[in-house]
């Protein structure tokens, strides 16, 4: 599990808070009620940032395995995409979009053609 900013500072704030009403407490069944609604709260809180990182975690590794296999299929270097076993740009065979999609749980990369606007095709130069 990841720690982020927002958790610790979620935990940290819990503890402190509970020592302090831990410290006013003594017998008052006010307080008592208090602290009990305050760690349920607290509780929920955290679990649900939890929960929010682990479902981001687990597109954030989604979107990469599909951005490192769009980049290994296509065989030159375009823009930041580049690679050393193909390091010339290619317009003959890959000025064309990739597409990926979902198909049974297995990643499928397509293509599809580029709409020239008013720009023409020139390789950049930096």
């Amino acid at each position: 599990m990841v720690l982020s900013l927002d958790l610790i500072t979620g935990l940290l704030s819990f503890v402190f808070t509970l020592f302090i009403f831990s410290y006013l407490i003594g017998d008052n069944p006010l307080f008592r009620i208090a602290v009990y609604i305050f760690v349920g709260v607290s509780s929920g809180y955290i679990a649900s940032i939890a929960w929010w990182q682990v479902l981001e975690l687990k597109n954030m590794l989604d979107l990469a395995e599909t951005v490192a296999a769009g980049a290994y299929a296509r065989e030159e270097s375009r823009g930041s995409h580049t690679r050393t076993d193909f390091p010339v740009r290619d317009d003959a065979k890959w000025h064309k979009h990739t597409v990926a999609t979902l198909v049974n749980g297995t990643l499928s990369l397509g293509e599809k053609p580029v709409t020239m606007g008013r720009y023409e095709l020139q390789e950049r130069t930096y």
